[in-house]
């Protein structure tokens, strides 16, 4: 298992991978075999609330000056982000159990998570490899 974001997507042989929609919106303007091969997964998603409450303290973080990259992370830390949302995961029987099949998945294609969250920032991506590694044992690839 490992993580990319949509704008990278294009990087993946499509034959090879089995790309994983882990947002709670996906992008209007993926189209094609992208779409097509798609599998989405919205319970791996932020719930709503933590997701608002990141957004709000991103949005502050950039009014006090802070780079897109430096905002979007401290906003991470200032909403206890990791330890939210890794229990919103573990709560939840039908967010395990799709982390659990993603995880035992045929090697021969690599999953792959995908959301919005581009290079340099924190992102629930990285927390769910480190789940699925912890939990069920999963060989993953956490470089960014």
């Amino acid at each position: 298992m490992r993580e990319t974001y949509f704008h990278q997507l294009g990087a993946f042989a499509l034959d090879e991978i089995v790309p994983v929609d882990v947002t709670n919106n996906p992008p209007w303007w993926l189209k094609g075999e992208h779409k097509r091969r798609m599998i989405r997964h919205a319970e791996l998603a932020p719930r709503r609330q933590l997701l608002e409450e990141f957004i709000a303290q991103r949005t502050a973080r950039k009014r006090q000056g802070y780079s897109d990259v430096a905002a979007h992370n401290q906003a991470f830390e200032d909403v206890d982000y990791r330890a939210r949302f890794d229990a919103q995961i573990a709560g939840d029987a039908t967010a395990m159990a799709a982390l659990h099949e993603l995880s035992q998945a045929d090697e021969a294609q690599e999953v792959v998570l995908v959301c919005y969250c581009g290079p340099g920032k924190a992102c629930h991506r990285y927390l769910l490899l480190e789940l699925a590694a912890r939990h069920f044992g999963a060989n993953v690839d956490p470089s960014p």
